[in-house]
């Protein structure tokens, strides 16, 4: 998984390089991408201080979580099967 400058999140098969999957992020820079444990999601992470959830096979959204008052700048995927973030307003969310 990959993450550009165009707000962008994009799936690549690693045996040919190519981008299997891609979803737009509607002006929400990312600033960290995590999978589970699993590998059945990925959680990205915001400017707009939102963590989006997605389906690791078809990158569909599985919903959007708010609750930072800055950006959002790393996720860790727990070992109870949810998410713990960390914003730039210095908190930790799990």
């Amino acid at each position: 998984f990959v993450a550009d400058d165009r707000c962008a999140i994009r799936r690549f098969d690693l045996r040919t390089g190519q981008a299997t999957a891609a979803q737009h992020v509607a002006g929400a820079y990312t600033f960290d991408l995590a999978c589970s444990a699993d590998g059945r999601t990925l959680a990205s992470c915001h400017a707009d201080g939102s963590v989006r959830v997605w389906a690791s096979e078809t990158l569909l959204d599985l919903g959007v979580y708010r609750g930072h008052a800055g950006p959002v700048l790393r996720a860790q995927a727990s070992e109870a099967g949810g998410w713990w973030t960390v914003g730039a307003d210095r908190t930790l969310r799990g």
